[in-house]
């Protein structure tokens, strides 16, 4: 016979309450979640409570469904802070809140969709177009311009016009429309080192009128707000140079040799001072070659009297650009044709001793 067990100081109501109809009533609100009344998802050695919880109390996350997350974690391609999300979902009190979280994340998709699909719509503007030609050209023109095929040259020019305010640009986490930003100025700068080729070429030409550095210098910086410097001289004329000294170079290697020579010219200079008289005897050799600027109708100006203030930005990372650091493999690749007569500037220190054999 089974015995009933009766405390007069229990309240009558729950006498009445079936534990059973409860649990069922709850597992039906939480359908996703089977609730354990043995080791609470914290892990503790807590008792279990003596009877199922009321209806409209959340209990903890239970310990199968922590073990099925984690068990599942290792398949989901997750983010760091989305798997801390994950985690924190999984040891939810009750089906409720988890259906809270899960509404508040499916809004926060609908808000980057918004976004994606608003960035499909974002163009560039006439105005920042012309920013982007200005600043594009003002780079590949610049004399502290340390590699013309440099690493993250885009990246540098779009740095330079935020460091200006420029307006209209994209904020940094529209990754979709900055890329579209840099694409433009990956093609400008190509635009624009073409040009400056060509013009120099040019200026190699019999009775070219570009042929005195200062017209060469006025040709490219015509339209622009950029004025004639003596660095700037300095850079034509060592540009110049290498197209002299390296004729067989295709449209696609003589910009990676132009960065090369940069480079290894540094490299071997010991000092500033060294580097700087290295690029002074190529200017000079050039004004005997070509003719002295001081004979033309053009002025130069001394350099940091002659640039805007948006111009500083860009001399700042122009510097900052670091050459490709496949350029060799690359030109030796290229290769030159046999019988070419390679004279280079930088290695003369290494040709010297050979000579004097």
């Amino acid at each position: 016979m089974a015995h009933t067990f009766v405390d007069s100081n229990i309240d009558p109501t729950l006498l009445d309450m079936d534990p059973t109809a409860v649990l069922l009533a709850q597992m039906r609100t939480t359908p996703n979640e089977t609730p354990y009344p043995d080791t609470p998802s914290g892990g503790n050695n807590e008792d279990p409570p003596a009877t199922p919880p009321m209806l409209g109390f959340s209990v903890e996350g239970s310990s199968s469904m922590v073990a099925f997350g984690g068990m599942l974690k290792p398949q989901l391609k997750l983010t760091k802070k989305s798997m801390v999300v994950f985690d924190q979902l999984i040891r939810l009190r009750s089906g409720d809140e988890r259906n809270v979280m899960l509404f508040g994340h499916l809004l926060e998709l609908l808000n980057i969709a918004r976004k994606n699909e608003k960035a499909d719509q974002w163009t560039i503007g006439s105005v920042l177009l012309r920013k982007i030609n200005s600043y594009t050209q003002a780079f590949i023109l610049c004399p502290q311009l340390r590699a013309y095929r440099g690493l993250h040259l885009g990246e540098h020019v779009v740095k330079s016009m935020r460091d200006s305010n420029v307006l209209d640009l994209p904020p940094e986490e529209e990754s979709t429309n900055i890329e579209r930003v840099l694409a433009k100025v990956s093609t400008k700068a190509t635009h624009y080192r073409n040009i400056l080729k060509a013009q120099v070429k040019t200026s190699l030409e019999p009775k070219s009128d570009l042929e005195n550095i200062a017209n060469l210098a006025d040709k490219l910086l015509h339209g622009t707000s950029m004025k004639h410097t003596l660095q700037f001289y300095l850079r034509l004329a060592f540009i110049r140079w290498v197209v002299v000294q390296y004729p067989w170079l295709t449209e696609e290697t003589f910009w990676i040799q132009v960065d090369e020579a940069i480079k290894k010219n540094s490299q071997k200079c010991k000092t500033k001072e060294e580097l700087d008289k290295l690029y002074n005897f190529i200017y000079e050799q050039d004004i005997r070659a070509h003719g002295d600027p001081a004979t033309t109708e053009h002025q130069v100006t001394e350099f940091n009297a002659a640039m805007p203030s948006w111009y500083v930005p860009v001399r700042t990372q122009a510097g900052k650009i670091q050459p490709n650091p496949k350029n060799p493999q690359l030109l030796l690749s290229a290769g030159a044709p046999s019988g070419s007569k390679k004279r280079r500037l930088e290695d003369e220190e290494e040709d010297e001793p050979a000579a004097k054999e």
